[in-house]
């Protein structure tokens, strides 16, 4: 059986305990797991740097990949899917994902 590799994605602003359960479930669940976090200026003020270093310090094996042009666009189309999905794979150039974790509504199948 080949290696599995979880993927989660968010603004992370500001970190908190449900961001943590999605991380650390799938810190158990897979062999590897990376995490993109959002730039996001139009919603907060903590600058990306610092939230990146959050993760990176309660997770030391999570790949941390941070998006400092990501699309800004939220919503349930799919226009906007692909538009971000176009982003991970072709720009952040993220490959080889086995499973999605997420508890918002475009982690749904």
């Amino acid at each position: 059986m080949g290696k599995t590799h979880g993927l989660t994605l968010g603004k992370f602003a500001p970190l908190h305990k449900g961001h943590q359960l999605v991380i650390e479930t799938a810190l158990a669940e897979m062999d590897e797991m990376s995490v993109i976090i959002y730039d996001a200026p139009e919603t907060t003020a903590i600058p990306l740097n610092i939230r990146s270093k959050w993760i990176k310090r309660l997770y030391p094996k999570v790949k941390v990949i941070e998006a400092w042009d990501g699309p800004t666009e939220v919503g349930d189309t799919p226009e906007i899917k692909r538009k971000h999905e176009k982003y991970i794979i072709d720009q952040l150039k993220v490959s080889g994902i086995t499973h999605f974790y997420s508890s918002e509504f475009y982690g749904n199948i």
